[in-house]
C-alpha cells in the first residue's frame, strides 16, 4: 500500500489507500514545516498498523524528513529528534521503501484539500 504524507507549519496530512487526514499540529509542539511532516508521517504509520498493512511504498516530498529517516542527514534540531526515533520504531513493523518527490508528485501536497475521517 502507498502511503504519502506533508505537513505544513499550521496542519499535517496523509493519504493511505482510501483514508485522507488532516489534523492540526498540537499547540504543545513547535509549529514548523519539518513537525508537521514528521507528524504526517507518524500517524500515517500508526494508521496503517491499524490496518494490519504491512508492506508500504512512502512517499514525502519533505526532502529533509525522508533523507533523515534514511540516514543520509542527520538531526540537527533536538526537538526533531524523539519525532524521528519514533518513525523508525513505527517503520520496525513494516517492509518499506521510502521516497522523496518533488511536490508536485506528492498526491498529498496540500494538506487542506483533506478531509478528517
Amino acid at each position: 500500500m502507498r502511503l504519502y504524507f506533508d505537513g505544513s507549519n499550521h496542519t499535517y496530512g496523509y493519504m493511505l489507500g482510501d483514508t485522507h487526514v488532516t489534523e492540526p499540529i498540537p499547540l504543545e509542539l513547535p509549529h514548523t514545516n519539518n513537525v508537521g511532516e514528521y507528524l504526517a508521517l507518524i500517524r500515517g504509520l500508526e494508521k496503517a498498523l491499524e490496518l494490519d498493512v504491512r508492506d508500504l511504498e512512502i512517499v514525502g516530498d519533505s526532502q529533509l524528513v525522508v533523507y533523515q529517516v534514511l540516514g543520509r542527514y542527520k538531526v540537527r534540531k533536538p526537538h526533531l529528534k524523539p519525532l524521528l526515533e519514533r518513525v523508525r520504531t513505527l517503520l520496525s513493523h513494516f517492509t518499506y521503501t521510502i521516497r522523496w518527490v518533488p511536490r508536485a508528485e506528492n498526491l498529498a501536497d496540500d494538506v487542506s484539500r483533506f478531509s478528517s475521517k
